[in-house]
């Protein structure tokens, strides 16, 4: 599968002019913005060249693990900043039918940021049904280094049995493109998923800000898998 690589000649500001037929003094603005952002890199008198994105392959839809985890399986060695923590009503409807809560039910909110060399990846947004998961309030903020999935088992001795992932594309709020090193409306990948414990019952929510640059969703099956 093709791959770009380092260092490979970007489109010139003509070819790039030619092929969307604008000016280029629009193609000059978009290529200095690529180079402030870290796409690209361009020596004085030559033409730009790719950078070095922090790549995140993730194999993530055949798998019940979480895009954290199966991120460092893949090789890649994330941070995790806890960015806020509370415990809260929570504001959306979808979330309190999701997690089965009464119109008044009480939810642990995390959000937490993933990033790879100084370059942040994914920002998450966690709801579970309190009082079940209170201790993530207290437990110290180095213990979110480790997966969510296993600081929800020591914390409260709950874990997954099950989990359902939807995937679309969508665009970067000004808040979301400020923690991902994106232009605001950007695109970006969003994933929604619900996690179930073996008896069944919703035990956790979290809606996910996947970065574009870099980022890749994969999947590698054989005859006989399958994916509900």
């Amino acid at each position: 599968m093709y791959r770009p690589v380092s260092g490979t000649l970007f489109f010139s500001e003509n070819e790039i002019a030619e092929a969307l037929g604008v000016s280029r003094l629009t193609t000059n603005r978009a290529v200095k913005t690529l180079i402030e952002r870290g796409c690209l890199t361009r020596e004085r008198g030559q033409r730009a060249r790719l950078c070095a994105l922090h790549g995140l392959p993730i194999v993530h839809m055949g798998e019940l693990l979480s895009i954290g985890q199966t991120a460092r399986n893949g090789g890649v060695l994330l941070d995790t900043e806890l960015v806020d923590r509370g415990k809260l009503e929570v504001p959306y409807c979808y979330v309190k039918q999701a997690l089965g809560l009464s119109p008044k039910g009480m939810v642990v909110h995390l959000t937490r940021t993933l990033s790879t060399g100084g370059q942040g990846v994914l920002t998450v947004e966690s709801f579970l049904p309190s009082p079940s998961f209170d201790g993530l309030l207290t437990c110290g903020t180095d213990a979110f280094q480790e997966d969510l999935y296993v600081v929800m088992q020591k914390v409260a001795g709950i874990g997954p049995a099950r989990v359902e992932r939807e995937v679309w594309a969508s665009r970067a709020s000004s808040s979301i493109a400020s923690v991902l090193h994106l232009l605001p409306w950007d695109p970006c990948l969003r994933i929604r998923s619900l996690t179930y414990d073996s008896d069944e019952t919703p035990i956790l929510m979290c809606d996910s800000w996947l970065s574009s640059l870099g980022c890749t969703l994969t999947s590698s099956l054989t005859r006989g898998d399958r994916i509900e």
